[in-house]
């Protein structure tokens, strides 16, 4: 076959140069330093806001029927707040404010001379020069009042503005606002929210209050903001091709590895935060953990089209060489993630570790035998045998070496939305179904509060006096949850699962198929729960010992989706068209642990 070389070879060719990965000339990596601790950049400001403007939550924002709900009312009057400070640090009205900004931006932190305070700076892009030599005039104005020096430095062909300020704003007294810094903000009304957000924001967008250390620096194509004139310097200079991140061999896999990836990519420097950390730590305990075998944490987020998902995120920790310690824990085997027939589709949340708990007591035994080994030594000794009133147990054989993967939680939210119809399940594998009888029977009487035990089906029920909940050792699997969300499991899958669901098919497409951990949400069942629940708050929580699956519906509705305000609870219905699925996993992969996140378009619901 060499005469089919010259083809492969030009095959390759066109391969290689037809792979997208960014020129590092307009990388904007190329700003922050090859020691970076840390780097968020876009490649083009103007295209990520486009795509960012047509995504759901984007569109939430701007709907009205938003106010309804605390979280953006609140955040409509920082936004409010900001505009106003803009505008007046700027000398024009709210409405008149234009965006000059465009191409790339670049915000990264890294070390300095002081090991205690890293340094932090910013590139970014400009699309109007016009505009932004106005803006960064008023600005320059303003800043040279509010701060105690400054000084205007030339370097090659550009000036550097540098600002201290040591004049610190006063501290605000909480009761003079009338309202309890303690308290939740989302539980103020309008006008102490209104203090509240005046008073904590009002001085920050205002330009009269300056960080300790401010330089900045405008270009013809970019805006540098930085903490000293030295900073800005390196930054520039990187930029004009001095070494830079884009030369980390980190930095330099994750544009290898994710492609096409997504316009925003991260970089975590691990090992530097550890060595940091571990400064004046003990060297056996960083060799005892495995510190050693972690790499950067990499990855990207970008936007997907129509039919395919809204957003989707990749993540990628490192590891470097053998897994010990805890890259070896955390490399737990992966499985398939469909979440089978026992999973209905009324879960609107889907939890699933495939966690082995014997394999990973080992590990924490193992680790802690190099720095103490007599802990260890008393770690294994109390998995040993034990008196109980109902004869011995050993820890180890009984329970340790008896559990298996996975370990579930499912939320459910059934139809028609109601306190009753609000339940939860746990549940975890187990390999001797006598041996969790026992332990299940012993505990029947030894807890405080007793359980009740009764035949279901030919299973034995144990039931908690108060909660509505119960446990039982099923043929491979112990249950624990809604006394109905047990019985409903025992009986066997009932009405459609979740995996067949339009869904999890949408989103269970664009993630690995095989993972250690799986969390689904379905935000739009947990939303229109939620708002059910909220209609309903004062029964819900008198109930929340005796129902306590519907408190927690209601809790975690409102801290996944966006909680309605008690008297607007009609106005944000409407707001349920923007909820869509998301599917995160996380995988044990070669280069490392894979964290993978998509978020699905409303309309795939």
């Amino acid at each position: 076959m060499p005469h089919q070389r010259p083809a492969v070879l030009c095959l390759l060719t066109v391969l290689l140069l037809t792979t997208r990965l960014p020129a590092a000339e307009n990388d904007p990596a190329r700003f922050a330093p090859r020691d970076a601790i840390a780097y968020v950049g876009i490649d083009d400001l103007t295209a990520f806001q486009q795509q960012l403007e047509q995504t759901a939550m984007f569109r939430l924002m701007k709907d009205p029927a938003a106010a309804a709900t605390r979280e953006m009312s609140l955040f409509n009057k920082i936004i409010e707040q900001a505009r106003e400070g803009f505008a007046t640090a700027l000398k024009t009205e709210p409405d008149k404010l234009r965006n000059p900004f465009g191409g790339n931006l670049a915000l990264f932190m890294h070390e300095t001379s002081d090991p205690d305070k890293p340094g932090f700076a910013a590139v970014i892009g400009i699309k109007d020069q016009a505009v932004m030599r106005e803006y960064y005039a008023k600005l320059l104005d303003r800043f040279k009042v509010a701060a105690d020096s400054y000084e205007r430095v030339e370097f090659s062909d550009v000036a550097l503005d540098v600002f201290t300020a040591t004049t610190r704003t006063p501290e605000i007294d909480p009761e003079e606002l009338g309202f309890d810094p303690n308290s939740d903000p989302f539980s103020l009304g309008d006008e102490a929210m209104g203090r509240m957000v005046d008073a904590t924001f009002g001085q920050w967008f205002s330009g009269e209050t300056l960080p300790e250390n401010l330089a900045m620096c405008l270009t013809e194509e970019h805006l540098f903001l930085g903490q000293t004139a030295d900073q800005l310097r390196d930054t520039i200079r990187r930029g004009r091709g001095a070494e830079s991140l884009t030369g980390h061999d980190d930095y330099t896999f994750l544009l290898r590895r994710f492609q096409p990836g997504g316009p925003l990519r991260v970089f975590l420097n691990v090992p530097r935060l550890i060595a940091r950390s571990m400064a004046d730590g003990d060297p056996k305990m960083a060799k005892a953990f495995g510190l050693d075998g972690f790499g950067s944490l990499v990855g990207y987020s970008g936007f997907g089209k129509p039919g395919a998902y809204e957003s989707k995120s990749e993540l990628l920790l490192r590891l470097r060489g053998a897994r010990t310690g805890f890259p070896e824990l955390l490399s737990m085997d992966n499985v398939e993630i469909a979440p089978g027939r026992s999973v209905p589709q009324e879960a609107s949340i889907y939890f699933n570790l495939h966690i082995q708990p014997s394999r990973m007591f080992d590990g924490i035994v193992r680790i802690t035998r190099q720095i103490d080994p007599e802990m260890a030594d008393e770690m294994t000794a109390g998995m040993g045998p034990v008196d109980t009133p109902d004869g011995p147990l050993n820890v180890r054989k009984d329970i340790l070496d008896n559990l298996r993967g996975p370990l579930q939680f499912m939320m459910l939210t059934g139809r028609p939305y109601a306190p009753e119809t609000m339940r939860m399940l746990a549940s975890c594998g187990h390999r001797d179904h006598g041996a969790m009888s026992r332990l299940l029977e012993m505990m029947r009487t030894s807890l405080p509060v007793p359980l009740t035990d009764r035949d279901f089906e030919g299973q034995t029920l144990y039931e908690a006096p108060i909660g509505g909940m119960a446990v039982c050792a099923a043929s491979d699997t112990v249950l624990i949850g809604s006394t109905a969300a047990v019985e409903a499991r025992l009986r066997g899958s009932a009405g459609s699962p979740l995996e067949a669901g339009a869904a999890w098919r949408k989103a269970a497409g664009h993630v690995p198929e095989k993972a250690w951990l799986v969390i689904f949400v379905d935000a739009r069942q947990m939303f229109e729960a939620g708002l059910a629940l909220a209609a309903r708050r004062d029964q819900v929580m008198a109930m929340a010992m005796t129902n306590p699956a519907a408190a927690a519906v209601l809790g975690m509705a409102e801290s996944m989706t966006l909680a309605p305000q008690d008297d607007k609870i009609e106005q944000a219905r409407p707001l349920g068209k923007y909820q869509a699925a998301s599917l995160l996993t996380i995988s044990t992969d070669a280069d490392g642990l894979l964290l993978t996140q998509v978020q699905l378009h409303p309309e795939a619901n």
